[in-house]
């Protein structure tokens, strides 16, 4: 399972300009038809999308993938299912969302899809075939293991992290 957190949509959003793709259904139609048959997309729509925008285009990109992809309903609200997913998932698909850095926390491989840099010590990948080639073979690349400690300051004040960063 490959998991993939989507990009706030919304009128408002000037971020929105740096997306690396038309919109999420656009992402969601790309990212799938890179996935071989056998892996199963699961994307998580951003709390604001929900709250505030219209998500019938991610909606029907889900359903015209027929069961390849699965909208992840969730209390995005706190971000809860897409820290889940990006602990728990095989490979981590993200463009310009934060949510990297949990799954780089965790360990699980990332293909980040952006037009900014990523730093080298992710070891993302920029191309989901790759990704998704690495994992069947079992040789994914991660993280490097730096310095848990750099991560520890920025955890430890969120409740459901405390005493839990690996040493």
């Amino acid at each position: 399972m490959i998991a993939m957190p989507l990009e706030y949509e919304h009128e408002e959003n000037c971020f929105s300009q740096h997306h690396a793709f038309p919109g999420n259904a656009a992402m969601i139609e790309q990212v799938a038809h890179q996935l071989g048959e056998d892996t199963i997309l699961a994307v998580t729509n951003h709390p604001l999308t929900e709250l505030y925008g219209d998500t019938s285009a991610v909606v029907s990109a889900v359903f015209e993938q027929r069961g390849k992809v699965r909208l992840i309903p969730g209390d995005e609200i706190h971000g809860l299912t897409t820290l889940a997913l990006a602990r728990y998932c095989d490979g981590f698909v993200v463009g310009n969302s934060k949510s990297w850095s949990a799954a780089a926390f965790w360990g699980t491989p990332i293909a980040r899809l952006s037009r900014f840099a990523t730093g080298a010590w992710v070891n993302a990948y920029d191309d989901v075939t790759d990704l998704a080639g690495d994992l069947a073979l079992g040789k994914a690349r991660a993280f490097e293991p730096v310095d848990p400690a750099r991560w520890q300051p920025a955890l430890e004040h969120h409740s459901e992290w405390a005493g839990k960063v690996p040493a």
